[in-house]
């Protein structure tokens, strides 16, 4: 096995704080990228480049590590500070207190849904010639050719549908 001689000091409590929170992917490989150009270089912040952290992470779009720094931003992991508009530094939050964890996507859609939609009763008539599903809303006409062959479709039942003059046509035939 090899001596690993080259190693970057980082402080155990900052460790332990980061395993506790849920980090997104590619979120996380850039804060990596900001621990090395900060802890790695015994710096409390430093500026990094677009261009480098594309460089070191392999993240093809600025847009998607612009999108993943916001994120950290508002997890208050990392601040920001711009110089003239130029030149941004970043600083990896310290004080573990203030860090808000990440909702996960299930989380967020399930808060933007509100309640939950009760879905109207179904039942199913079987008929001879055909499978009737009756709604609250609507009724519907299934064959049972269709349903046998695999290709039903679902219908509404309207006074001049083609599925209601076929089914008109059969029962005069039948009389």
């Amino acid at each position: 096995m090899k001596n690993h001689d080259h190693y970057i000091k980082i402080p155990t409590n900052y460790l332990e704080a980061k395993a506790k929170m849920r980090i997104p992917g590619c979120a996380d490989q850039i804060l990596r990228v900001i621990e090395r150009k900060t802890f790695g270089w015994h710096k409390e912040q430093d500026g990094i480049s677009l261009s480098q952290f594309r460089e070191l992470t392999e993240i093809d779009d600025k847009r998607n590590i612009q999108r993943n720094l916001n994120i950290l931003k508002n997890m208050n992991i990392l601040k920001f500070k711009t110089i003239w508009g130029i030149r941004t530094e970043y600083r990896i939050q310290l004080d573990f207190s203030l860090w808000k964890p990440v909702e996960k996507p299930v989380e967020i859609l399930w808060k933007s849904c509100g309640n939950p939609v009760e879905k109207p009763k179904v039942t199913v008539v079987n008929n001879d010639d055909s499978t009737v599903v009756n709604n609250d809303d609507s009724q519907s006409i299934l064959s049972i050719e269709r349903i046998q062959k695999g290709r039903s479709i679902y219908r509404e039942k309207t006074k001049n549908s083609p599925m209601e003059k076929t089914k008109t046509k059969k029962i005069k035939k039948a009389r």
